[in-house]
């Protein structure tokens, strides 16, 4: 008989661990870099999120969803308030953020019955800088009713629907 503690992780424990160890790592990484000190420009409102729309510089083709994030409470919102701080996602994080079943079929093969979730119902890890300057990094389970709705209109909008 094996001990518990001799036995083998399970693939998704050792996947799981090995991610949480490199998001760590580049978060410490990232927090260790010596920062330019900010412009008046860059200091400035973060931009409401009603532009939310527009695509970014970095990447003109995908539309992004303004957020605006509590790196201590790890809570998320389309206004920016006290202690929040700014952060895009894109139509692949709000995908994978995506709890709904509409739209999913089940399909039953030699009495198995399984379901193609189309890239949704999966985390997205997230690291964001506090205005304290420490980098906090978290994981996205879902998203709360007023982020989904507008997350789901960004979809429809990029003719990304279901």
């Amino acid at each position: 008989m094996i001990s518990p503690i001799a036995r083998p992780f399970p693939a998704v424990l050792r996947v799981t661990l090995t991610a949480c160890a490199l998001l760590l790592a580049l978060a410490a990484v990232a927090h260790a870099k010596p920062r330019a000190p900010r412009s008046k420009a860059s200091s400035a409102a973060p931009a409401p999120a009603a532009s939310a729309a527009k695509p970014t510089a970095a990447s003109p083709a995908e539309p992004m969803l303004a957020l605006y994030v509590d790196p201590d409470a790890q809570e998320i919102d389309l206004v920016p308030g006290p202690g929040r701080v700014p952060l895009q996602l894109g139509l692949a994080q709000l995908k994978a953020l995506d709890a709904s079943s509409e739209g999913l079929t089940q399909v039953t093969k030699d009495g198995v019955t399984l379901i193609d979730f189309r890239g949704q119902f999966q985390p997205v890890w997230v690291a964001v800088t506090g205005k304290d300057g420490h980098v906090r990094p978290f994981c996205l389970t879902s998203l709360p009713a007023n982020v989904r709705a507008a997350a789901q209109q960004l979809r429809r909008e990029a003719g990304h629907d279901r």
